[in-house]
């Protein structure tokens, strides 16, 4: 995850013109439920940045809980 952040974090924006440099980072795999994945991500860190302001882990449809499943990262 961490790399994937970096490198967005690398893009060149044009001008800088945005209030919000915001990254969503989806995932289609069955094997991240949204349990797993909380815990995997208790306590982790990401950053800092330049330029990312926000960045969000955005999970596939789930049934259960009749949304999409995201974290703040």
């Amino acid at each position: 995850m961490s790399d994937r952040l970096i490198a967005k974090d690398k893009v060149t924006l044009l001008g800088r013109q945005f209030d919000e440099y915001i990254v969503v980072v989806h995932t289609d795999e069955e094997l991240l439920r949204t349990d797993n994945v909380a815990r995997y991500l208790a306590g982790a860190s990401f950053g800092p940045f330049t330029q990312i302001d926000r960045a969000f882990m955005l999970l596939s449809y789930d049934p259960s809980r009749r949304g999409y499943p995201y974290f703040r990262l």
